[in-house]
């Protein structure tokens, strides 16, 4: 391994230590890195490549809030204290249960999520086609074959689940090990059901019109306006006047 690998490696290991201290997310942190431990053990760390022959090197994850459409990001550059292969969930995700912070979707979906961001760690060092800074199609053909290939559905060019992982697939029966239970129903969200975990901020409950619809008894011609009373517009000669739709 390259000095610099080395280095990077070593950072890794103090990161993860600090994870010991106190810190609302320290379960949390811990277990994310042990299951990343073994899913880049369990599928990534048989591809290599002239730049990483050993062990695909493990990510930095952090816990931070984002922007509530976000489930999680991976940094294909160093963040602003230098550190590459930077893997975050968001905290926006997360509630209290039992004086411990949990992932609101449920422990398959987060392993989705974690997975999904692992192929990105994947294909960025080591895969035939990474992103490019810069195109707006961060989940391409290569990478959404290989999630296909590990039982996960990506929506080609958009990054969202378009169905919840198959339960006999590779990614499936490693959930089976850790005792995970594929979900019946896609988990969603208790104050708006029609968002789900996987379309996060995607698709949502529609919003209600503020303004008032007004039809033309005569030719059926429908406007919205926002006036509430009658706008006393003609539009032809020939027709009534408007009334309320």
């Amino acid at each position: 391994m390259a000095q610099e690998d080395q280095s990077t490696t070593l950072v890794h290991q103090e990161l993860r230590a600090s994870t010991e201290g106190k810190w609302d997310f320290k379960d949390e942190a811990s277990k994310l890195y042990r299951r990343a431990d073994t899913m880049i053990d369990r599928f990534f760390s048989g591809v290599v490549t002239p730049e990483f022959t050993e062990r695909l090197p493990a990510p930095i994850i952090a816990i931070e809030p984002m922007n509530i459409k976000t489930l999680a990001t991976y940094r294909i550059v160093p963040d602003g204290y230098g550190l590459p292969f930077k893997l975050t969930m968001n905290e926006v995700h997360y509630k209290e249960v039992g004086g411990k912070m949990v992932w609101k979707w449920g422990e398959w979906s987060q392993s989705e999520t974690l997975f999904h961001e692992l192929m990105h760690h994947l294909q960025q060092l080591r895969g035939k086609d990474p992103y490019k800074q810069g195109s707006r199609v961060t989940h391409n053909k290569e990478f959404c074959s290989r999630m296909e290939a590990a039982g996960l559905h990506p929506t080609p060019g958009v990054g969202s689940h378009y169905a919840v992982a198959d339960a006999d697939s590779p990614f499936g029966m490693l959930m089976k090990e850790w005792g995970i239970e594929r979900p019946k129903d896609v988990p969603r969200d208790e104050l708006k059901p029609k968002q789900n975990w996987w379309v996060f901020g995607s698709e949502g409950t529609r919003g209600k019109s503020t303004l008032f619809k007004w039809m033309c008894a005569v030719c059926g011609l429908a406007i919205r306006v926002g006036i509430k009373d009658d706008p006393h517009l003609i539009h032809k000669v020939d027709c009534g006047q408007f009334v309320k739709g």
